[in-house]
């Protein structure tokens, strides 16, 4: 036997290899020959000491110099710094250990093995920039060949590849004349595939890398791909789970889970989704608990025909789609169906079920056809949605409504609909859809038309108490949706004459039946945190919303004007309150019944009665039980002022109103100017009162009906010349005939009436009962003298019976001597006053008084003179 040895001790070898730079040191060999056998063991290092590499191998000689055998190598903390043969990448590592099993049989390998792990190893391209990074790697690999084929396979691989973990991961290669034929991955995440691609400029086909663009995150699961130089018997296969994918215009689908497989023309997606989120613009999200679907993906020219069988979403929506999209067109065409109340409630229409349908039920089958077709920048749509079996319900509201089919075109963004029967509540409306544009916004109404009738309103929650509507009338309901950027505006319009429908209000909201009054109500449904009603009835402009179950009602119109506050329910403690700018009582009349008025407290600042103005007026009272009791009433004009109290009760059947009220003014002639009296009264500090009662209501009264006193206590006060517009005050006080006495009587008291009677004082008391005003010494003291008025006047039949007596002031000559006495005796009068009195009979210690009595209608009285001087104790 022939053994030979050979030692080579501390040597070195320095290698040139595709301008990579390999440097040996400190290499110890051994080699042992045994006939045709070969045994060699070396150590050395590689590059520095710390890097050590094991060879042991048993190799034999065979025919034509080729060579078999087994052959182990080991590493232990190698760095790596070589270029692939592609010169633009680079191979950078450190603290590699790997070891390797080799059979060769006549030069080639039919057996490798062996194991790796390295703590980094990064590729990158010249610029050294986004290196792809492989870090704390290990695994096993093993290298088979047979004839032409070989296998390499990775196992227990576990990896951190830019950040991206992986364990017990397995890759498997076949190889064919040396060309890459079949790969097989067991996991890779979809940053990864791109980090490779990106990071080592690796040269995909230009279609996956299209598809690759779509995909946001992913992990791939048992990647499959065969024949890749054969386009004929090409084909692959994957999984996927948690797939992102982008869609179409800034849509996308979160966590799909499914199988993807094909060959170079076809491909197959079968998906199976557990809580798949479909999202895109306008914050739009959306979360399905199932996907279910098949997809045929064709590839035509630069895009893909795409092909569905039936998707099911979550049992709640049918989808099927064909279509092809490429990157600059597509034209496809959707079908779905479904439930709409399940839709809904997965808020396929966020803002629109958050702020209409929560609170309600809205169900209905439904089918959506939509196409489209985009050509370049330009793109169409159309298609129509089927609704079966519609039905709304609002528990809220009380509203119900059904139609048994609806059926709405769409082209683009324009809607129209055919006509259709819509049931709301009792009744029955034709129903259609369309779209109008106003400043450029689109406007989507719904709108029907038929008889609303009141028993369908007072079966709604939206209105309160109806007891006072009856009937029913043609009106026009419409429901608008209009969005406008990220608001959505959703409206609820109601139009009518109300022809057929009867008001028992008071006026000017009473209407009879045949009667036509527009109403006008809309609710904002949408963007309305108050809920509030606008109301529009013939003038009056009406806000109606409630807040911690009070109902609050803004008016505007020309006899109206303020704010009321209505309580869920009113006590003498928490009372209707209203507080009104403008109310004009002349348009309005109240009801004939007390009983129905609420607790109530109002404050006007300027109210209208007849022609007057007053301002400042308030009115608080409660209800009691037999009608209405007045806290207040009063008013506060500049000149004029009112404080009084009262009821308004139900008695025997019958209506009565009992009034006290005090009247106080600093300047009575100006009140009664202001209240449209003028050219009567002039100056005037008056304090009155009056007390009593009258039958029917408030509003009814009059001198005529009214039973009970007024006082009348005024100075400084001046009684201008009566005008025939200002006579009827001066009738109630007797003033004509005081007027007429000039003309009556050839007697002259021009010097007092020519311009009007100027008085200091005037004290008096009127009683009214059964249309009879009496009045018991009426007095008026002045300069003039004195006048006393009593007797009575029937007001229903406009007379008088009244006795005046007149005392002059005798300190006044020219009274005497111009209008008692004559020109002889007045002439002496002024020097012999006393004697010429007694002369003519008169004792001077009496008052002398001219007495008349005033009889006959008010227009013309008959007034005689009783008796010129009569005496009256000074």
């Amino acid at each position: 036997m022939t053994q030979t040895r050979l030692r080579i001790s501390q040597s070195k070898l320095f290698l040139n290899y595709l301008s990579n730079e390999y440097s040996f040191d400190n290499i110890s060999v051994v080699l042992f020959k045994k006939r045709d056998n070969y045994k060699i063991f070396s150590t050395f290092t590689h590059n520095d000491d710390n890097q050590l590499v094991h060879i042991a191998a048993d190799l034999k000689h065979e025919e034509q110099n080729k060579i078999s055998g087994s052959f182990f190598s080991q590493g232990v903390n190698i760095s790596a710094n070589n270029y692939f043969r592609d010169k633009n990448l680079k191979l950078e590592g450190t603290d590699i250990n790997y070891e390797v099993w080799l059979e060769l049989d006549k030069n080639k390998i039919t057996n490798l093995s062996g194991s790796m792990n390295l703590e980094e190893l990064n590729v990158f391209r010249n610029d050294k920039k986004n290196p792809l990074v492989f870090s704390k790697s290990s695994f096993n690999y093993e290298y088979l060949m047979d004839s032409q084929k070989r296998y390499i396979n990775i196992q227990e691989l576990k990896t951190n590849i830019n950040k991206e973990v992986y364990f017990n991961n397995e890759i498997s290669l076949k190889f064919i004349n040396n060309n890459l034929e079949d790969i097989f991955i067991k996991e890779i995440n979809l940053d990864t595939v791109k980090n490779i691609i990106v990071k080592t400029n690796l040269k995909f086909n230009r279609n996956l890398n299209q598809a690759l663009s779509n995909f946001m995150d992913a992990n791939f699961l048992n990647i499959y791909i065969s024949d890749l130089n054969n386009s004929k018997k090409f084909n692959y296969s994957l999984e996927f789970k948690n797939l992102d994918a982008a869609l179409v215009e800034e849509y996308y689908v979160n966590n799909l889970d499914g199988h993807l497989f094909g060959d170079a023309v076809r491909s197959y997606v079968r998906i199976s989704s557990k809580d798949v989120i479909f999202g895109g613009k306008n914050d739009y999200r959306q979360k399905y608990n199932s996907l279910d679907a098949n997809v045929l993906i064709n590839e035509e020219n630069d895009g893909y025909q795409i092909k569905t069988d039936t998707i099911n979403l979550a049992d709640v929506v049918k989808i099927k789609l064909d279509g092809y999209f490429g990157p600059k067109n597509h034209r496809y065409r959707i079908k779905a169906s479904g439930s709409l109340d399940k839709l809904l409630q997965d808020n396929l229409f966020p803002n629109i079920y958050e702020d209409v349908i929560r609170q309600s039920k809205l169900n209905s089958r439904y089918v959506i056809e939509y196409n489209e077709l985009r050509n370049d920048k330009n793109k169409y749509n159309f298609g129509k949605v089927i609704f079966s079996d519609f039905i709304f319900k609002s528990e809220e509201y009380a509203i119900f409504g059904s139609s048994d089919n609806i059926t709405v075109n769409f082209l683009n963004n324009y809607i129209i609909s055919k006509p259709s029967k819509l049931k709301l509540n009792q009744d029955n409306f034709n129903f259609r859809v369309f779209t109008t544009k106003q400043n450029n916004v689109l406007e989507y109404t719904l709108q029907g038309i038929g008889n609303i009738s009141t028993k369908s309103l007072k079966e709604t929650n939206l209105f309160g108490n109806l007891d006072y509507l009856d009937g029913s009338a043609l009106s026009k309901l419409s429901l608008k949706f209009m969005k406008s950027g990220n608001n959505t505006n959703v409206t609820m319009i109601l139009k009518s004459d109300m022809k057929g429908m009867s008001l028992d209000l008071f006026e000017p909201f009473a209407k009879r039946t045949d009667d036509k009054k527009n109403l006008f109500v809309k609710y904002n449904i949408t963007n309305n945190k108050k809920r509030y009603v606008d109301i529009t009835f013939e003038d009056y402009d009406m806000r109606l919303y409630y807040q911690k179950g009070d109902a609050y009602l803004n008016v505007s119109s020309p006899s109206l004007q303020g704010s009321i506050i209505i309580p869920a329910e009113t006590t003498q403690e928490n009372r209707l309150f209203a507080k009104l700018q403008y109310f004009n009582m002349n348009d309005f009349q109240g009801s004939a019944d007390p009983s129905i008025y609420p607790h109530m407290e109002i404050s006007i600042n300027r109210a209208r009665i007849g022609n007057s103005i007053f301002n400042n007026m308030k009115l608080s009272s409660f209800r009691s039980r037999d009608g209405m009791t007045l806290d207040q009433l009063s008013f506060q004009n500049k000149n004029l002022s009112m404080n009084a109290s009262g009821k308004w009760v139900n008695v025997s059947g019958n209506q009565i109103t009992f009034f006290d009220g005090n009247f106080s003014s600093s300047n009575f002639g100006k009140s009664l100017k202001e209240l449209g009296y003028g050219d009567i009264i002039k100056r005037g500090k008056l304090n009155s009162r009056m007390i009593g009662q009258w039958k029917g209501s408030p509003d009814l009264f009059s001198l005529e009906n009214f039973a009970g006193s007024i006082t009348v206590s005024m100075t400084d006060g001046e009684f201008l010349q009566i005008q025939k517009e200002t006579k009827v005050i001066g009738q109630l006080l007797g003033l004509f005939s005081i007027a007429s006495l000039q003309k009556r009587l050839s007697l002259d008291f021009s010097d007092f009436f020519s311009s009007g009677l100027s008085f200091d004082k005037m004290n008096g008391e009127f009683l009214f009962e059964k249309s009879i005003a009496s009045v018991n010494n009426l007095n008026l003291s002045g300069t003039f003298g004195e006048m006393n008025i009593s007797g009575t006047s029937n007001i229903k039949q406009q007379t008088h019976d009244q006795k005046l007596t007149y005392i002059p002031d005798l300190s006044s000559m020219s009274l005497i001597s111009g209008t008692l006495l004559g020109g002889p005796i007045g002439a002496v009068a002024s020097i012999f006053y006393d004697k010429v009195l007694k002369e003519i009979g008169i004792d001077t210690n009496e008052l002398a008084a001219v007495e008349y009595t005033i009889k006959g209608s008010w227009k013309n009285p008959e007034i005689n003179l009783v008796e010129t001087f009569k005496p009256i104790k000074n």
